[in-house]
Parts: structure tokens; sequence; C-alpha cells
């Protein structure tokens, strides 16, 4: 327990014999002249709350402010008991059995404390206690005498204007000594009672407490001096958020039945080591089903059920491991295992104690290998029919399709690692390959996956590409141009080739069906004048070409251009179309360039006219279009051939 009062009265008077008090602080020491000052201190009250006799006083702390008077060097204070408990009389009067003294460096403007224990100026702590427990009087004195230093003045010369003094103490009765300053809850903690020695009858209750738990009040008879408790494991609940919290053992003093005094012995109950948080810590797969797959599959990691016995709350979640797994959360989805083999996790749990579990997980992940390719090629071909009426295919550097012959593997990981396969060529030219639940794909001289006509004038690059869902590999093989010049089916009727037409005008006549896998390159003739085209019109007349141009035509205007053939010549008209540039514009415009209902306006007429006598294309300007410059290209037959 703690006690503190302040002093409320501070005088001196000049000689031990004057009676003429100066209430400006209290001075110890000669002030010249060799009259030594005798200084009083009232601690008004000190007796009336507590009876210090019925206490037993562990400390006295006395706080002093001191003035600016004698030096600043150590000056020895020593102390009176009060013979008064009011400040009156002379100095002399209020000397009573003197205390002791205490060695206090700087008494000299400013506060000093002078700690009072069995351990610390004991002497001095005893006439203390004993002032106190006397309860004579509420004053003490101070005061030395000693001879005057040079000029008559005390070189032990100080003033006092403020105190306070503090007392720690407890009631009197019998102590009590813990087995432990410190027990597990679930422990048993005893109790040794030296008793109060005094006559009549001397008993104790005992209970024992932590916050708001409490054990029943234990009653030990007369002559018993030792008890234990086991304190209980629900004590837990009163610490959630702490390992340890601060108990009270209360040992009551009964004197004849009457209570004499209650001490409280305090220890620390702390939470078993054992007491931690628990849960279930599991795996699962993620983006795969049956298992744990090298590279496409992933682990769910989850803790669940975290809970915490006694109060305790769960604070946080953290879950470590491979591929980085490195998350404050209760679950994570991992990355994709880049390596097989085990793969440990860690979980660890804390609970608002701060006391943590740690559990750990094994996977178990299996290998898989990468997409490899070990063949591919593309190769030509050629239908060829036997003497025997029957078709065969076989390799030709001058057929005009391919086969495909190729063989690919992959890991199908239980069924979680599909595959893909396609062949593209040319600029946009592809085909996917059926590819099953097998772990490989293979193609010999197949002809249906790639059924396009390849011309045999074309150089060709394929390229094979397998997926699944962590890799790729590709593979490519280039088809030549064919190196044949001629082929000529071996049951064929022969071929033919002579000339025809004139030096000038040399022709070849094939008499019959062309085929020409890779085109026909030739020049197309545009000019002013007719052209044979080189087609055949669907009545077995030759078609011709020519291209007229129309020059500039104002807008509105309309002109006439003869296609110059003989009268009444113009058989049918194959094409008829043009371009014309408009004034002004940055384009060209195709022919004709028509807007229904505004042909009047914007637009421009094509057509030809007069068929059964001149014949003539007819050119019209709408009314808001006019053109630099603009072409013509008809193609026709003649009745005359």
């Amino acid at each position: 327990m703690h006690y503190e009062l302040g002093s409320n009265q501070h005088a001196f008077v000049k000689r031990t014999t004057y009676s003429d008090w100066d209430f400006s602080g209290a001075t110890q020491g000669a002030y010249g002249n060799n009259y030594p000052r005798v200084g009083a201190i009232r601690y008004a009250g000190l007796h009336n709350s507590v009876v210090w006799a019925d206490q037993e006083i562990s400390q006295i702390t006395v706080a002093l402010r001191f003035l600016a008077a004698g030096s600043n060097s150590t000056k020895t204070l020593t102390f009176w008991r009060g013979a008064k408990s009011a400040i009156s009389g002379t100095g002399q009067s209020m000397i009573g059995a003197e205390m002791g003294s205490v060695s206090v460096a700087n008494a000299y403007n400013g506060v000093r404390n002078i700690v009072l224990s069995a351990s610390s100026n004991p002497a001095l702590f005893n006439a203390f206690v004993a002032w106190l427990q006397a309860g004579q009087s509420e004053t003490l004195a101070v005061y030395r005498n000693e001879g005057a230093g040079s000029g008559s003045w005390s070189s032990n010369y100080l003033k006092i204007d403020a105190t306070i003094i503090y007392i720690e103490y407890e009631p009197k009765g019998s102590k009590g000594t813990l087995s432990a300053s410190s027990i597990d809850a679930g422990q048993n903690i005893g109790l040794t009672i030296d008793p109060l020695d005094v006559s009549g009858t001397v008993t104790h209750r005992v209970q024992w407490s932590l916050d708001n738990a409490f054990s029943s009040i234990t009653t030990l008879p007369a002559g018993t001096t030792s008890t234990n408790y086991t304190i209980p494991m629900n004590w837990c609940n009163q610490m959630p958020n702490a390992t340890s919290g601060q108990a009270i053992c209360t040992l009551t003093t009964l004197v004849n039945g009457s209570v004499s005094a209650t001490r409280e012995i305090p220890f620390t109950v702390t939470v078993p080591a054992s007491v931690v948080p628990a849960f279930t810590f599991g795996a699962s797969p993620s983006g795969t089903t049956g298992g744990y797959y090298q590279h496409i599959g992933k682990a769910l990691l989850s803790i669940t059920g975290a809970s915490s016995p006694y109060g305790a709350t769960i604070a946080g979640y953290h879950i470590t491991g491979g591929e980085g797994t490195d998350a404050s959360t209760s679950s994570v989805t991992t990355e994709p295992f880049e390596q097989s083999g085990n793969h440990i996790y860690t979980a660890t749990v804390t609970d608002s104690r701060g006391r943590t579990t740690v559990k750990t997980v094994t996977l178990s992940v299996t290998a898989v290998s990468p997409i490899t390719i070990y063949s591919f090629s593309v190769q030509r071909y050629s239908a060829v029919v036997g003497d025997d009426g029957q078709t065969d295919y076989v390799a030709s550097s001058d057929g005009d399709h391919v086969w495909v012959s190729l063989l690919a593997s992959h890991d199908p990981a239980g069924g979680n690692n599909p595959a893909s396969a396609a062949i593209t060529w040319g600029a946009s030219n592809s085909v996917s390959l059926p590819w099953g639940t097998s772990a490989s794909i293979s193609y010999t001289n197949d002809r249906t996956v790639i059924t396009a006509q390849i011309p045999a004038n074309t150089s060709v690059l394929f390229t094979l590409t397998v997926s699944d869902w962590f890799s790729s590999a590709t593979a490519s093989s280039q088809v030549e141009i064919a190196s044949a010049i001629m082929h000529v089916s071996p049951n064929g009727v022969g071929i033919g080739m002579y000339s025809l037409g004139t030096p000038s005008k040399p022709q070849l006549d094939v008499g019959y069906p062309m085929y020409a896998r890779g085109g026909i390159a030739g020049v197309t003739i545009y000019s002013t004048n007719e052209q044979p085209t080189g087609g055949i019109w669907i009545d077995g007349r030759p078609v011709y070409r020519k291209t007229i141009s129309l020059g500039a035509m104002p807008a509105g205007q309309s002109k006439e251009f003869s296609i110059g053939i003989p009268s009444g010549a113009l058989g049918d008209v194959v094409s008829l179309r043009g371009a014309a540039r408009l004034t002004g514009g940055d384009f060209w415009v195709p022919l004709p360039h028509v807007n229904t209902g505004a042909i009047e306006t914007w637009g421009i007429k094509l057509e030809i006219s007069n068929i059964k006598s001149d014949a003539k294309i007819s050119v019209g300007m709408g009314s808001g279009r006019a053109c630099e410059r603009g072409f013509v290209t008809i193609e026709y037959t003649k009745n005359t051939d």
C-alpha cells in the first residue's frame, strides 16, 4: 500500500532560545555570528487516516526542495523528532529526540530524494518508523549544532521550503511465502504462512484470484501454516491476448475471530506452452484431376477449422512453400509445378496470445515430358492408272497433290494434358489433325490430311505445330517446284503438236483438253487496237478485246465512241468495264458509276448503242460529275467469225 503527504509548514528561528519563527523555510546551520538555526517541518494530518502502529512500513521516501542557501556542495541533514505537533515556542522547545543524519549531494536550489529502507540508510529508516508508529507529533526538526567556519558562516548551511513524504506499507498480519513466483495453469502452487506473533487465537483465510476468476475462500484453523491450490485451466480465459497474467493470493489474518490484516501476495499465472492453435492443413489438385502433375498442375492449399482454446482468437495465417508460395491467408492456389518430386508446404497459424502452430503437407508431383516431333515430311505424289485399270499413287516430283508422313508424341498426364496439331502452308492455309487421348499421333503417306492441289510450278513450305497445355514444338517440310517437264499417262492416246498460222503469227493447236496444273502464265494485252484474247465464247467463236480512251469530259456531257468494227458485225458483248478519274478528285471510280434515281446528278452512265449498225460506246456524265480522263475496255465476239 502507498501513502503520501506534503508538508504544510516550514519555519526557522535564528537561535535555539528565540521564538520569533520565520515561515519562509526550514533552516539548518549557522548563518553568521555563530547563531545556529533551528528548522521545523509540519505534516498536518499524518495520523488521521492511517494508524501507523498497526502497519508494517517497508520504505519511506522524503522528497525535499532545497533553496539556494549555502553552497552547492554535499551537506549533512540531521533530523530530530518534533517535540510538538505545532510549530511554536522557542527553537529548543521544538527539538525532540535525535533520529539521525543523512548525506545529501548538492543540497542546493532543487529537489532531492532521500530513500529510507532496511537496506538504504537503515538506522534513519528505523528512527522514522518509530516516529510514525509512536504517533506523538506531526513535526520534524532539522538541526545541526556545529561551529561556524570563516566569517561565522556554517559550511552545512541549507534551507528547505517544501517536502513530500512517501510511505510504502502493509497492515500488520501473518506473512505468506509462495512455492513459486510463476506457475502454469493446471499446476499446483503452495502457500507457507509465517503466523503473526501475538497473544490470542490466530487463524487465516486464503483466496486465489486472477482478474474475474476466483477460488472459494479457504479457512485455515489455528496452527495450520500451509495450504496449496491447483490453478484451474479455465483461468486462461482471463488471458485471451497474453501468455501470462498477474494473479493474487489474498491472505487474511484473524485474531480471536476478528480481521487483523489482509495481505495480497502477487504471483504470475502462465498459459501452458501446450495451449496453441489447432487447425487442419490440406491440399487438393487445382487445374487437374487425380493427382499433381509437373508444368500443368497447381495445388489449392487450405487451412480449415482454425481455433485456439480458452478465449483466444485467430490473429493470422501464413502459408509458404514451393513455386514462391508466400501468402498471409487461410488458402492459396500455387503457381504451376515447375519441378517434379516432393513439394513441401508449411502452414502457420497465430492466435491472439502470439502462440503459433506449424503444420506441413508434402505433395508428390508426377513428371510430365514436353512435346516431341520425331519426323515430319510432305511429298508430291501422282495418281497413276496402271495397265490393269487400277489407280495407284506413287511419289513423283511433278505431282500436284501431296501426302503427309509424321510422328509426334506428348505426355497425356493422366488425361489432364490434351494435345493438338495443325499443318499450315501458304498465306492462310491450315488444317487441324485429330488427336485423341493417345500419347502419339502418326501418319504415313496420308493423302486425306491435305487435299488441296499444290501447283507443280510452286514451291510450298509446310509447317507442323504440336501443342499441349505447357509446351509446343514445330517442324517444317519444303515441297519444291516439280522437276518433270512433261508427264504422259501410260494409257494415253499420245501428244500431237503442229504448226499453224504464219511465220509472223505462229499458233499452237492442242486437239484435246489441256490441263495446266500450275496455271498458264501469259500476257493480257490492252490496246486501242482490236486484240484476240485467246478465249473461246460459249458459242465457239473467239473473243476480242479493245480499250477506248474517253479523254476529259465536263459535267453533264455525253459522248459516243465507235467500237470500230463493220456495221452489223458486233456479236455478243462478253464484258464492258472501265474507270474514270474525277476532276479535282484523288481517286478513280469504276464504270458505270450509277446511283439509282440520281444518274442525272452525279452518276456516270455507260452503255452500247447502235448495235445493229455502227456499234458505239455511249458515256454520259451526271450534272454533278466531270472527269479528267477515263478508259473503257470491251470484250466481244463478231458475227463474221
